[in-house]
């Protein structure tokens, strides 16, 4: 019989409930003490009055206050991290499915040698990667969310990168998520932001104890339609970034450095 679930359904994609705590993204054991993140992204959205796009959320079906914070893996060695949700995301459950976000799963899985499979959602990326937001909502029509909003979240996603996810790089597409880690910088060696890789500290508490990790951040501009001066050399970019933290494996799931 499966265990009951720890959270509204479409919370994060892939978060189950377990007698040892919840199974946190594609199985990874998550402490119970910090299997509260989602309640308190929750929390932080009915809080500060988060404006949301009520009419994508009834149309897909579901709950304008449940966020959809992550998809993939917690050990993965790469985080990809975008801005916010869009429609495609509010319909799917899931973060970085629409146009972008495909363009996404579909470069990790050239990295890998792998084939897209019959999937249009290209699920198969989740076995690699995490994938998560800034905000894990959608905000109303083609806005962006405000730099006050996007405060609010910072101490769910410190928790979520420092206390959840076990990896080396966060892929941060776009100006927004680029600029979020400014605070945590140890150093900026300068030149081109979409080959560099600076190295970050973060800390939160976690299980209870103030914790710090390291990791490298590598900027991707944002892979959007819109943005039409990188669109056309964002598989190009990735591919770099995902041939020092994917390597392939002939589809199988890469192993984490020693």
């Amino acid at each position: 019989m499966p265990a009951p679930p720890l959270v509204p359904d479409g919370a994060t994609g892939h978060l189950i409930g377990s007698p040892g705590g919840a199974l946190g993204a594609r199985g990874l054991a998550i402490p119970r003490s910090d299997s509260n993140l989602i309640a308190e992204m929750a929390a932080t959205a009915a809080r500060v009055r988060l404006p949301v796009d009520r009419a994508a959320y009834e149309a897909a079906g579901r709950d304008p206050a449940v966020p959809i914070a992550w998809a993939g893996r917690f050990d993965a060695r790469a985080c990809i991290l975008g801005r916010d949700l869009g429609r495609d995301e509010v319909r799917e459950g899931e973060p970085l499915v629409g146009a972008s976000g495909r363009a996404v799963r579909a470069g990790v899985l050239r990295a890998l040698g792998a084939a897209p499979g019959a999937d249009p959602l290209l699920r198969s990326a989740l076995d690699h990667v995490l994938l998560c937001n800034l905000v894990p909502y959608k905000p109303p029509g083609n806005r962006v969310f405000s730099t006050v909003a996007r405060e609010a979240f910072r101490p769910c996603l410190e928790r979520l990168l420092c206390c959840l996810w076990k990896g080396d790089a966060v892929l941060a597409l776009g100006n927004e998520a680029r600029d979020w880690f400014r605070p945590y910088l140890l150093d900026d060696p300068g030149g081109d932001p979409y080959t560099r890789e600076v190295p970050c500290r973060i800390e939160a508490l976690c299980s209870g104890r103030r914790t710090e990790r390291r990791f490298l951040l590598c900027p991707l501009p944002h892979p959007s339609p819109a943005n039409a001066r990188w669109r056309a050399r964002f598989p190009a970019l990735l591919a770099a970034r995902l041939a020092r933290w994917l390597p392939s494996t002939g589809g199988q799931r890469p192993h984490r450095r020693p």
